[in-house]
């Protein structure tokens, strides 16, 4: 990985500890990326395609708006 690796958004689920390695590596590089962890942020253990359940868990819906506002931000 180097700097011109593409803006990436991981969202941390049972999956958590790949998004953690990659997270802390594209930051090693300083490339571009969001790590949304609801275990680090919140306490909450989440399943995997937890903001599916946008539409009725809070977590799962600030977590897909940040989604969302990664990828307005990032299109170019």
């Amino acid at each position: 990985m180097t700097a011109d690796y593409p803006p990436a958004i991981m969202l941390g689920s049972e999956y958590r500890h790949d998004m953690n390695v990659m997270h802390e590596q594209l930051d090693a590089v300083t490339a571009e990326n969001v790590l949304i962890d609801p275990l680090a942020e919140k306490g909450e253990e989440k399943q995997h395609c937890f903001v599916a359940a946008e539409r009725v868990d809070s977590t799962a819906k600030e977590a897909f708006d940040r989604v969302i506002a990664f990828l307005d931000n990032s299109i170019c």
